[in-house]
């Protein structure tokens, strides 16, 4: 067990740093702030099906996927280097997700959600040098 918990440790590594100048670690840091972007700027108040409710599942499968991305690839790099970075980031991936269990999309706090969403995406930007990455910049998160 220990044996492969050292190897996962190492591919998790690895992952970061896929490439010597970081580009797939950072394609993943991106992505994973696209998609805090994508939950607070164009789906916070309803998105592309606000009546059909599926943006709400979308929102929710989004930040599953950004603690998904955080937990596997990046939290113990960023925890090495700066662990209050990392304690705040789960945070903040903890309260949106809070924030998404509400019943219904007319019940969800959108201005909240969009400004924890704001604040995750500037965490990310803080740890992407501490981990050997490029800082994130905000215009490659604009949807177009």
């Amino acid at each position: 067990m220990a044996e492969r918990r050292d190897r996962l440790s190492r591919d998790r590594g690895q992952a970061v740093r896929c490439s010597a100048d970081g580009r797939q670690g950072g394609n993943l840091l991106n992505g994973a702030a696209k998609l805090a972007y994508e939950v607070g700027e164009s789906k916070a108040d309803g998105g592309e099906s606000r009546f059909s409710g599926t943006s709400f599942d979308d929102m929710r499968n989004n930040v599953d996927g950004v603690e998904a991305v955080f937990r596997i690839v990046f939290a113990a790099e960023i925890e090495g280097r700066d662990p209050k970075l990392a304690d705040a980031l789960r945070t903040k991936i903890d309260q949106l997700q809070t924030l998404l269990r509400v019943p219904a999309l007319g019940r969800l706090d959108s201005n909240k959600l969009r400004a924890e969403s704001e604040e995750l995406i500037v965490a990310f930007q803080t740890a992407a040098p501490l981990i050997g990455l490029d800082r994130l910049s905000l215009k490659d998160l604009v949807q177009r």
